[in-house]
């Protein structure tokens, strides 16, 4: 059946047509994996015993990130975790963020927060993450 439609556009793209401004999809590949669960941890820049800790943050971050290994962190467990932001580090699978911000108190001398860590928290997904005013 005619449905009035006119393919002339499309025609003319498949054509090789449209100077660069269009393209065609052929096909499409999917690579599926298994299912790992999400973290997301999240600095507390407002806890009183933070306030001393917090600047460190950036620094945990980036050698969490680009330099796993002085925290006795494996590459691939940095490479399944991201951050937006300074506040925040997102994790896919079962990455140990809390025993790494651990070490990395250790070993620059600051005072162990105990546990759970006020500072660094694990934000759980669907839940309501940030203190109330």
């Amino acid at each position: 059946e005619d449905f009035d439609i006119d393919f002339a556009d499309l025609w003319f793209a498949v054509n090789g047509g449209g100077g660069g401004t269009w393209g065609v999809v052929t096909s499409v590949s999917l690579q599926l994996h298994a299912y790992v669960p999400y973290k997301n941890f999240r600095m507390n820049s407002t806890a009183e015993e933070c306030s001393d800790i917090f600047p460190k943050a950036d620094e945990f971050v980036t050698k969490y990130i680009m330099a796993p290994s002085l925290l006795n962190v494996t590459k691939e467990s940095s490479l399944a975790c991201g951050t937006p932001d300074v506040n925040n580090v997102h994790c896919y699978g079962d990455e140990d963020v809390l025993g790494a911000w651990t070490r990395f108190l250790e070993l620059n001398n600051l005072p162990l927060e105990g546990s759970p860590s006020p500072c660094l928290q694990r934000v759980y997904p669907n839940a309501k993450s940030y203190p109330e005013a």
